[in-house]
This record gives C-alpha cells, structure tokens and sequence, in this order.
C-alpha cells in the first residue's frame, strides 16, 4: 500500500526530473545491472537497512540489491561501510553523487522503499525512466 496517493504520484512525476544521458556507458550497464536484479524476483524486500537476515532469507532495500549485483564487500552488517545507504563504491558505479538517489526531484530511492512501500518492480520502473530513458543503449 502506498502512503502517497495516485495523483500526488502523478505530481512528482511530472517534476522535471530525468537524467538520461548524463551517465557514462559502464555506469548504464551497472544501472542496466541493478534495475534487471530488482525485477527478477531473486531478491526478498524489505526496509531499515541494506540487508538483514530473516529465518526465510535475507532481506534487502532495493539500495542492498545494488550493492549485491555491483560488487560490494558485505562483512554481515554493512556493505562497502555502509547500513543504510549506498555506499561511495557503488554510488560512483551508478554515477550517482551521493549515496540518496532520487526516483525523480522530489523523491529518494529510500523513500519510496521505506516509506511508501514502493515494490522493487516499480522503483525499477522509476530508475528506468529517469536514468535510462533516452540514453544510448
């Protein structure tokens, strides 16, 4: 369930928001990378932090998914660190300048994972739009 109605959500989307093209081609195929990982069901969702084991498997934010396909060093706790947030490694991976990526102006990956209850399948659908739309394949 979403705490954001569907025409707020129509709102943000319209914010002018959209990078695509501003990545180098590695950081398209790492984006390519964690957009195909978050829709292939292989992940469990989950919320507070990257990962965290649960009786039935880990558990990840859709941030943790990133950090498990592009390569950071998970130590049990942290990844590259990091609890919570994405870690610099993977940030720069992805092009991003810090470790809170936004889904559009107004709206983080965090957020939208946490807080709103956004499925893995949409905050794909997000990061698509955004980052990948209208860049070169």
């Amino acid at each position: 369930m979403s705490l954001v109605s569907d025409e707020r959500w129509a709102e943000l989307e319209a914010l002018p928001a959209k990078i695509a093209g501003g990545l180098t081609s590695d950081q398209q195929e790492n984006m390519r990378t964690w957009i195909a990982a978050l829709r292939s069901g292989q992940y469990r969702q989950g919320t507070g932090t990257l990962r965290w084991p649960d009786e039935d498997g880990d558990r990840f934010c859709c941030l943790g998914v990133a950090c498990e396909v592009l390569g950071a060093s998970w130590d049990g706790g942290y990844y590259d660190g990091s609890g919570t947030f994405l870690p610099s490694t993977i940030a720069s991976k992805l092009g991003f300048k810090n470790e809170s990526p936004r889904l559009t102006k107004a709206l983080t990956c965090v957020a939208a994972n946490d807080g709103m209850g956004w499925s893995f399948a949409r905050i794909a659908d997000a990061l698509e739009a955004r980052y990948l739309t209208g860049a070169a394949s």
